[in-house]
């Protein structure tokens, strides 16, 4: 059983992360990301006593935040939109990091890649978001998305091997401009 004051403490540790899990996935819109944060926090707090101590508080939360973001594309049929700025230099390859992260470009960027995370499917999309942007580990994203663990580690690959080609005109581009104008 879990009590108040632990639950609390997961929050506080939490919710940013959580907001931010919202946050991308219904393209930047703060006032449903943080409506949609609070109603997962105050559904986990009803079901407090159902928590299974053996799996990881996040895992929990994130399984009903996932799950609350599926009814709520569901109730409201509405397309969702993702963006991954973390992923971004996990994306890039070495040589490039360095212009990702100094680069004026990246709003460009940043379209780019959310045009090219369209092609990805539901699952893909998640895997990558969960991997990335809250860096979890292929067990703990295997939890939340009730999949396997080689079932998140096909997803995350097919994945990354759709972005890549569909980012990769956009980064030998960005380069040779970063290269004319230094």
């Amino acid at each position: 059983m879990l009590s108040d004051e632990v639950f609390l403490q997961h929050y506080d540790e939490l919710k940013h992360k959580v907001f931010s899990y919202f946050y991308y996935r219904l393209n930047y819109d703060t006032q449903l990301a943080e409506d949609l944060t609070s109603d997962t926090f105050c559904k986990a707090f009803a079901k407090k006593n159902h928590y299974d101590s053996d799996f990881a508080f996040s895992t929990w939360i994130f399984t009903i935040a996932r799950n609350h973001l599926t009814d709520y594309f569901r109730k409201n049929k509405q397309k969702e939109i993702d963006l991954l700025d973390d992923a971004v230099e996990d994306l890039a390859e070495d040589e490039t990091e360095l212009f990702w992260k100094k680069s004026i470009d990246q709003k460009i960027f940043k379209n780019k890649f959310q045009e090219a995370l369209l092609h990805l499917n539901e699952t893909q999309k998640d895997v990558i978001l969960l991997k990335y942007l809250e860096d979890r580990t292929n067990q703990e994203v295997a939890e939340i998305l009730d999949l396997t663990v080689a079932n998140v580690r096909q997803n995350h690959c097919r994945g990354i091997k759709k972005l890549k080609p569909l980012l990769q005109k956009f980064i030998e581009f960005s380069t040779l401009l970063l290269l004319f104008f230094s």
